[in-house]
């Protein structure tokens, strides 16, 4: 592929967004597979990187880019409003009616054409992709108040966060060993969908809760860093993992829980928005399975060090052998 870089500042207009959602493309590993689709979609990306490093600043693509990410925006939920359930599968029924329309495609095509690029659907479907990714990362980034955005993660202190993000590196490192080593026909896809949980510059990563500062502080190299939505991911993870602890089987409870639970699966789904469905399955509940397993492990540990210590007041409580002998 081409070695051009149209990276940009971040400012939230329509051609930094696409421009964002292009460079993105280019940096997935995918379109270097040795199949006629991948070779397809390479070839598309790379004339367009080369037609939009040379004309960002055309009419035509300013308008194409500022009617493309008005069109996703209208389909985002207002930020005012509280998000439940409901109006996500409302966001990404308008957001697959608006990608299936022939409208949508329609515009796509007439653009790629007049650039004189294939008219490649796996290309303009994963930047558009990436378009709503960066439209969501950016709407939700700061919420107003944790009772008006539900993405707001209760009940995790700052100390838990910290810990939380430390621990979250752990996952896609063991998981990738664990790929490497299988006679899986597909792993080197599970690898670059694994990777893609990953952040490419841990210095450039910035959250919210500031636990990406104290993550980098204790890093000494050795350290995988999650993004940003993978960590949204864990932290309601975390959050509906507690709440099978009280359960008869506390680790079958807990895998199902989290595999259901509504706002694992929304971030879930834009983070793996290009897997196949086998593989998308398949990878969550690897995921899942594996972080209820480590808490398991410090939920036990707690657990029987909190038992040694009532043990032991209860020894120092009472009276030696010799004097209950004596009286």
């Amino acid at each position: 592929m081409v070695a051009l870089c149209i990276r940009v500042t971040f400012v939230c207009t329509g051609v930094n967004i696409i421009m964002q959602a292009i460079e993105a493309v280019r940096g997935d590993r995918g379109y270097t597979l040795p199949s006629q689709r991948a070779m397809d979609a390479a070839k598309c990306v790379d004339t367009v990187t080369e037609w939009v490093f040379k004309n960002k600043e055309t009419e035509v693509f300013v308008n194409f880019c500022d009617n493309l990410v008005t069109k996703l925006k209208q389909c985002l939920p207002s930020i005012t409003v509280k998000l439940t359930k409901q109006h996500r599968a409302k966001m990404w029924r308008e957001l697959f009616q608006l990608q299936t329309s022939s409208n949508f495609n329609e515009a796509w095509a007439e653009f790629l054409k007049l650039i004189h690029a294939e008219v490649n659907t796996l290309f303009y479907e994963h930047v558009t992709d990436e378009a709503v990714k960066i439209l969501i990362r950016e709407q939700f980034r700061s919420p107003v108040s944790s009772k008006e955005v539900e993405y707001s993660v209760e009940k995790l202190t700052y100390e838990e966060n910290n810990a939380l993000r430390y621990a979250a590196g752990v996952i896609p490192r063991k998981l990738m060993t664990k790929i490497k080593n299988s006679t899986r026909s597909n792993k080197n896809y599970l690898l670059m969908y694994l990777e893609e949980l990953l952040v490419e510059d841990p210095d450039e990563d910035i959250s919210a809760d500031g636990s990406t500062d104290w993550i980098n502080l204790v890093d000494r190299g050795g350290l995988l860093h999650v993004n940003e939505l993978m960590f949204k991911m864990m932290q309601h993870m975390e959050v509906e993992f507690r709440h099978h602890l009280d359960s008869e089987n506390i680790k079958a409870s807990a895998i199902s829980g989290i595999c259901n639970n509504d706002e694992v699966l929304f971030y879930w789904e834009l983070l793996s928005g290009m897997c196949e469905k086998e593989e998308r399955d398949f990878l969550l509940k690897l995921i899942v399975e594996l972080w209820v397993t480590i808490r398991g492990f410090a939920y036990a540990s707690g657990w029987m060090e909190e038992h040694k210590q009532v043990n032991k007041k209860m020894v120092q409580k009472s009276k030696g052998v010799r004097k209950k002998l004596i009286n």
